[in-house]
């Protein structure tokens, strides 16, 4: 039996009595008792027989209320049997702990409430050595904990279930309610005997069917509500249809057993060796398992729906919508995967196993993210119909994507934690870009390569522009046209260790509308250092990061850019925004060039100049770039902004945390602060010391229009030694030369540190304890936590 949660569950019912027994056909009256004497191996009965009416009597041990008339609020005791025959009735009768009812032929018994140990029985049976032929209904009713609903040959509807629902050859059943406990068993393999009491002992397994005595059984369930804490078992011959599995609920589907549409809702179907789900409807944090020979076809995931195939699992045709995931781990196999309205998550791998996928016939037709984890391999991956937005996630691969190559226009090669990939992605050369989010490596349709510019024909994507094509140069305020001479191709690197992504090397996004009015016309991604044309110069795109509607797009890890070269630098138009074209000042070989012949004019040309060659001059200074920076900043409340940004939550402090480091590590901290002088008590025979505090860069702590990216510490004026009677005054730092750990020479007033600035003590030898005066004249602000914040990646 492939679950053991069943493997010993035995059925026994009407295990009171005796075989031979006499009949009294007495008639009782309403609340009259049935009870039995027994002598010996013989009982004396009393039954109720015939068309009568009867309410409230008691069947009491070896009592047998037998009727095919009708049969109103029955007291079953232990021992005792009510059961209803031909067209006869038992209604709202309650069966105590071994207490038990049949119902057989055309009978029907309704409402039953059936305590622990109780049980309820339809269809052929033997109750007290009498066998029942099969056939009867059993409507309603509520089973405790312990009690048993059985059914074989028969139908059963509704029922609010604690106890347990068993489902045998030939039945079929309806509705019913199973929570706390309850569970529902249908089909499986069975044993069925009469025990020495006179009753009918059966035990269901979901064996193979060769052992001697087990008997295939074939079972029906519809409209099933599987609930908290509430269980159904699907076993061989079992088909449960048209069922929910709410939250806390479980359906577990074995070997021979199926189920169809079925509806997840926050509970957990499980298809296991040999089981089949079909149609399967999975959403609101329902859990749909398929492992090692299960199969589930046609299912459909909804919001917050999962379907999860472990090793030797297959699933094929589903379809994800609304945000749905299909989970492929250790060995699953998935194809004809289908992402539709909403849009969905595929994840392969994981669990320290590989993922084997032959996603042949796979289509995403809305935004959809795939999740490779680490420990995958042998993936056979065809995926088409991918658009803006779609995303390939590696989880647990650490380290930026390398050796990266593509065969031909469809599949990319690349290394990535250890692991080589190889991708059969429709037309990924042209649209799929490597980002990276946290540490976690994206393979993402960002369109970089998407920029439109303005040509003579209209706009043209970046990347199919050829020299000699014909581009639009500004011309004071008029456009003009001119030739296309070299357009190059370079994949940038970032370097994810940096802690500044300018310095990293992060795109920046200018956000639709950011400029002017519908000026970029959508988001455009250009490298730092690009330049923007704004009023009558260029200005580099990192001086106008604000964090909002430019920002830096900290989700890549390598992107392409491209450059396009007309014979004399001008501005032209991407995106809606003036830029620039490729000014070669002597890095062209860093590029690939995109034209029909690797020998360009122009290769071999002696490098430009930007004061001496640039369209328009070239401006970093801060009262230039500021004014300009307010005015871009300010249209964020003019537009609402509201996007997610990087790094608008981190905090600063205005302490530099200075404390003074000897060569050999030890900490020395001030004995007191005056104003703007520190002082510290050096300990004998020191000779060099270390002037060490936090650190900051201009650009960070005043704005990126300032063009000032040094890594400062403190700002240091006079230095004073003094050991007994004498002092002196250490003058180096204010001289132009270069001393470790000092920023670079400014005045002769004061000197930046670098965050560990050396002092040299050896001319004032003073034997015993000296003390150091550190004027600090000024400091920053510094990053005592950098809060990492996603941004925001519109079409």
């Amino acid at each position: 039996m492939a679950t053991d949660d069943q493997s010993d569950l035995l059925y026994s019912s009407y295990v009171s009595g005796y075989v031979n027994y006499d009949r009294s056909y007495g008639n009782l009256v309403n609340g009259a008792v049935a009870s039995g004497t027994a002598n010996g191996n013989s009982a004396t009965l009393n039954v109720l027989s015939g068309s009568s009416n009867v309410s409230g009597a008691t069947a009491n041990n070896l009592g047998v209320l037998l009727t095919s008339g009708t049969l109103n609020a029955a007291s079953i005791q232990s021992g005792g049997a009510g059961v209803a025959v031909a067209n006869g009735i038992i209604s709202g009768a309650t069966v105590a702990s071994g207490g038990s009812m049949i119902v057989t032929q055309n009978g029907t018994i309704t409402d039953p409430t059936v305590h622990g140990g109780g049980v309820v029985a339809a269809g052929a049976f033997t109750a007290k050595g009498q066998p029942f032929p099969a056939g009867g209904v059993i409507s309603g009713g509520t089973f405790d904990v312990g009690a048993t609903e059985m059914v074989s040959a028969a139908s059963a509807y509704g029922g609010h279930f604690k106890g347990t629902q068993l489902l045998l050859n030939g039945a079929t059943a309806s509705g019913g309610l199973f929570e706390a406990g309850g569970q529902q068993i249908i089909g499986g393999y069975y044993l069925s005997a009469v025990d020495s009491s006179g009753g009918t002992i059966t035990k269901v397994s979901n064996v193979s069917g060769t052992e001697s005595g087990w008997t295939a059984n074939t079972a029906v369930a519809s409209g099933a509500s599987i609930q908290n804490g509430g269980t159904a078992y699907v076993l061989h011959g079992g088909t449960a249809v048209s069922g929910s599995v709410g939250t806390g609920g479980k359906e577990i589907v074995e070997s021979g057993g199926r189920t169809l549409s079925l509806t997840v809702s926050g509970g957990t179907e499980i298809i296991e060796s040999g089981g089949v789900a079909s149609g399967s409807i999975v959403m609101s944090g329902g859990t749909i398992t398929v492992s090692s020979g299960g199969t589930a076809s046609n299912t459909i995931l909804g919001a917050g729906g999962v379907e999860v195939v472990s090793s030797g699992g297959t699933a094929y045709a589903t379809t994800i919508s609304n945000g749905g995931t299909l989970s492929a781990t250790s060995g699953g196999i998935l194809s004809g995967i289908t992402i539709v309205s909403g849009g969905g998550t595929l994840v392969l791998g994981g669990n320290n196993g590989n993922s084997t996928v032959n996603l042949a016939g796979t289509s995403f037709d809305q935004p959809a993210n795939v999740v490779i984890s680490a420990g995958t391999t042998n993936i056979a991956e065809t995926f088409t119909g991918w658009s803006d937005g779609d995303q390939i996630i590696f989880k647990g691969l650490t380290g930026a994507a390398s050796s990266i190559s593509f065969s031909d226009a469809n599949h990319i090669t690349f290394a990535l934690g250890g692991q080589t990939f190889t991708l059969n992605i429709i037309g990924v050369r042209n649209k799929f870009k490597f980002i990276n989010d946290n540490g976690t490596t994206i393979l993402e349709t960002c369109f970089l390569t998407g920029t439109l510019v303005r040509m003579l024909t209209g706009y043209v994507p970046v990347e199919d522009i050829r020299p000699g094509d014909v581009i639009m140069v500004r011309d004071g305020d008029t456009f003009m046209s001119r030739d296309v001479k070299w357009v190059g191709k370079s994949q940038a690197v970032v370097r994810t260790t940096s802690p500044y992504p300018d310095e990293a090397g992060y795109p920046v996004r200018i956000s639709k509308g950011a400029l002017e009015d519908n000026v970029p016309f959508k988001d455009m991604l250009v490298t730092p250092e690009h330049c923007l044309f704004i009023n009558g110069a260029f200005i580099p795109a990192r001086m106008l990061v604000n964090g909002k509607n430019i920002s830096y797009d900290t989700r890549y890890a390598v992107y392409d850019y491209y450059h396009v070269e007309t014979e004399q630098h001008a501005v032209i138009e991407a995106d809606g925004v003036l830029t620039e074209t490729y000014l070669d000042t002597g890095n062209r070989t860093s590029f690939n060039s995109l034209s029909d012949s690797d020998v360009v004019a122009g290769h071999f040309e002696t490098p430009k100049d930007w004061a001496r060659d640039a369209a328009v001059p070239l401006v970093t200074s801060r009262e230039s770039v500021e004014p300009i920076y307010r005015a871009i900043d300010g249209r964020n409340k003019m537009s609402g902004f509201n996007g997610e940004v990087h790094g608008s939550q981190d905090i600063w402090s205005h302490d530099p945390n200075l404390y003074l480091e000897t060569p050999d590590g030890a900490v020395i901290r001030p004995v007191k602060q005056n104003g703007k002088n520190v002082v510290f008590m050096l300990p004998p025979g020191l000779q060099k010391v270390y002037i060490v505090s936090r650190t900051a860069r201009p650009v960070d702590v005043i704005g990126s229009f300032v063009d000032d990216r040094r890594e400062l510490g403190v700002l240091i004026g006079n230095i004073e030694l003094m050991g007994g009677r004498n002092k002196c005054s250490l003058e180096a730092p204010l001289e132009p030369q270069n001393i470790l750990g000092w920023a670079s020479y400014e005045a002769d007033t004061a000197r930046w540190t670098a965050g560990r600035a050396e002092i040299d003590l050896s001319t004032f030898l003073v034997e015993g304890f000296r003390l150091l005066n550190i004027e600090v004249v000024s400091s920053l602000s510094y990053r005592e936590k950098m809060v990492e914040q996603k941004n925001s990646l519109s079409a």
